[in-house]
């Protein structure tokens, strides 16, 4: 009977070595935080709105806010002709910088305008 108890304890005292490590690295491990909620995309409402240099993108195109998608990109490729950097090659580095900023404001008003708009629509 003395030899089943001193058998059993042998069995548990190796049993507790094996799942020492296991259960110690377990409980040292730190909580793992919340996943951050992704933002919500802004409403069709909020992008029409958004200002461009102080300007709605319809101003920055030089069309009226009911434009058609036609109108809006015809008005894009006249606007992006006119100040494109690549025009300004030749010209002083202040000048190609202007020209840059203007082209990336007419490239996000168009983005913002031809949202949701289908031009074969």
């Amino acid at each position: 009977m003395l030899l089943r108890y001193l058998l059993l304890a042998v069995l548990f005292f190796l049993l507790y070595r094996a799942f020492r490590p296991y259960v110690m690295a377990a409980l040292a491990l730190p909580p793992k935080p919340a996943p951050k909620p992704k933002p919500l995309p802004p409403p069709a409402a909020a992008l029409e709105e958004e200002r461009i240099g102080g300007k709605l993108a319809h101003e920055v195109l030089g069309v009226a806010k009911d434009a058609s998608p036609e109108a809006v990109h015809q008005a894009y490729l006249k606007r992006v002709r006119e100040y494109h950097p690549d025009k300004t090659a030749h010209l002083a580095s202040e000048i190609q910088t202007l020209a840059g900023e203007r082209t990336r404001d007419l490239n996000r008003a168009y983005e913002i305008l031809s949202k949701g708009k289908s031009r074969d629509a």
